[in-house]
């Protein structure tokens, strides 16, 4: 991979760890930021649903919503790689 495409690559990819972060701080906010808005949305939904009605349904939420943002922006990076790969 020349020069050029490694910097478009690293511009294009997200961080897998800002993801985590920004669904530990709010669940769902990391899935939206990798670009699944409405998995974003449903993760926020059903954790807000899950907090009000009993807190452990909540918490199993949110931490299922931390893991899948970061699977999901590493997935994502892995294609936006495979993408500059085959451009050779």
């Amino acid at each position: 991979m020349d020069f050029e495409t490694q910097l478009k690559y690293e511009q294009e990819k997200k961080s897998e760890a800002l993801a985590a972060l920004l669904s530990l701080v709010v669940p769902g906010i990391g899935s939206m930021y990798e670009g699944h808005i409405g998995k974003g949305f449903m993760f926020l939904i059903g954790a807000i649903i899950g907090y009000v009605a009993l807190v452990i349904p909540g918490i199993i939420i949110h931490l299922f919503s931390i893991v899948s943002a970061y699977n999901d922006t590493k997935t994502y990076n892995t294609l936006v790689g495979l993408k500059y790969v085959e451009k050779k």
